[in-house]
């Protein structure tokens, strides 16, 4: 028998319409590439683990906003700071915020914070807690600031309104701007890059201050996209771009990123799939960046899964929860990222829990979540030679550090609808003292799918490759 490298075995998520024609899943593991002359050009690393730095008196966690020295936090119906002292971390809680169960955003303006919760814009103007800090402004769809002014979009209009400068307790009923270039309902704004983005349904403007003294906001000629979303919460700004799930007059459920004022598609038809266009709507996003990695992280709350984009391969993986039976969607829903030099919160990772009113620390030196095991699965891409018998030999795992302990093979011969007994690799000093871990005498088949899974690995570790012994048969 020949020994051959597997193929695509370090690959992306894609589970194709078809399982007959892909059924690949990565699951808590995601690939990334060897840089330099390494023996592979890409490998897996783990997903990043969780622990409990805070629970908040409310559930689930809403919001996160980290200033300079400061951490906000929305949950339930609660929004306060996030302080430590005494050698601990402590909630000082700033007033009381309507809960439609959906994402909350904070703004800052330097001095000022708004909260929009539940269709209402808050502020908070600083000063010593009193419970009552945050105080409703206005109904309230979507909020940013720009240039010394809050942002706020009024609900069901194509309308916004600003704050007066450097105030968000001031606004003046006169200062307001319809969109006219677009019929289609505004769903959310955010700013880029100096300027202010108009998200609708069907399309999509970008503004900029022009400084006209009736209103600083004025559309950019030609800065339009003829694209938009319903998806309020999947807006995320990474890597100098806004990531949302896209709908234009032709459909739907597609996830972009914007390049200029151009979008660039970046899931993939497996991923589209999974945006069922009658759920789509509910996806909660969140991103974050670590050791030059940047990561867009889409969740169905309420569904079975988490989609994650890294930006810097390309590539897809799946992130969950293992609840002891299966796999429900990462914990996460929000995320912020802490100054160094913080004395008890700086140059943490934190995110907000969808389920309870935690706050966890993500790390890479984190191997739980939150105490319980994750599992990490990869079902590989299908191996068959045109309907021949292929009788495997083994097959070899180039891992490492990776004992025996906890790493489990199967496979199926019906494209994953049923599965072998799970087996567990023999100690490589069996096998010549070779690296890696080994599975023998795998018996035969025409189409089989391997999948790997970990049950529970407590370090750090990265798998380089996969091989198999195989002789494919005449007939």
């Amino acid at each position: 028998m020949s020994t051959i490298r597997f193929e695509g075995f370090v690959g992306a998520t894609y589970e194709a319409s078809s399982a007959n024609a892909n059924a690949e899943r990565c699951v808590n593991l995601y690939p990334e590439f060897t840089g330099g002359t390494g023996k592979s050009k890409i490998h897996y690393r783990p997903t990043p683990g969780l622990q409990t730095y805070f629970e908040l008196p409310s559930s689930p966690v809403r919001a996160l906003w980290a200033g300079d020295s400061t951490l906000y936090a929305v949950a339930g119906t609660k929004y306060g700071e996030l302080k430590y002292g005494g050698g601990a971390p402590f909630f000082e809680d700033r007033g009381t915020v309507a809960n439609d169960g959906r994402r909350a955003y904070i703004h800052s303006n330097g001095n000022q914070l708004i909260i929009v919760s539940g269709g209402t814009l808050y502020c908070d103007n600083g000063g010593a807690a009193t419970g009552a800090n945050a105080v409703a402004q206005m109904t309230s769809r979507s909020g940013t600031y720009l240039d010394g002014y809050f942002v706020s979009l009024i609900p069901d209009t194509n309308e916004i309104q600003i704050s007066d400068l450097l105030n968000g307790l001031s606004w003046s009923a006169l200062e307001k701007q319809a969109r006219l270039s677009s019929h289609d309902r505004l769903v959310a704004i955010a700013t880029d890059k100096q300027n202010l983005w108009l998200f609708g349904t069907r399309n999509i403007d970008v503004w900029y201050n022009s400084g006209n003294k009736d209103f600083p906001f004025e559309p950019i000629r030609g800065a339009s996209i003829r694209s938009g979303t319903v998806v309020l919460n999947s807006i995320e700004e990474l890597d100098n771009s806004f990531f949302f799930v896209m709908e234009d007059e032709r459909g739907g459920g597609v996830v972009v990123r914007t390049e200029g004022f151009n979008l660039q598609r970046i899931s993939t038809h497996a991923i589209e799939l999974r945006l069922d266009g009658s759920l789509y709507d509910r996806f909660t996003a969140w991103s974050y960046s670590s050791q030059g990695r940047q990561f867009y992280v889409l969740t169905e709350p309420g569904g079975t899964y988490t989609l994650c984009y890294d930006v810097t391969t390309g590539m897809w993986h799946e992130r969950a929860y293992w609840d002891g039976a299966a796999f429900t969607p990462h914990l996460g829903r929000c995320h912020a990222y802490t100054t160094p030099g913080y004395t008890g919160l700086g140059g943490m990772h934190v995110v907000g829990s969808r389920l309870t009113g935690r706050v966890y620390t993500i790390s890479d030196s984190l191997f739980t979540d939150d105490g319980a095991a994750i599992r990490r699965y990869r079902q590989a891409p299908h191996l068959a030679s045109e309907n021949k018998r292929i009788f495997y030999g083994g097959f070899l795992l180039d891992a490492h550090p990776l004992g025996p302990t906890g790493v489990t093979l199967k496979w199926s011969h019906d494209d994953g609808v049923t599965w072998t007994p799970e087996r567990s690799p023999i100690t490589p000093a069996a096998v010549d003292n070779r690296r890696g871990l080994y599975w023998p005498r795998l018996g035969s088949g025409r189409d089989r799918i391997f999948a790997l899974t970990l049950h529970n690995i407590p370090t750090e570790f990265e798998i380089n490759d996969a091989f198999i012994e195989a002789e494919v048969g005449t007939g």
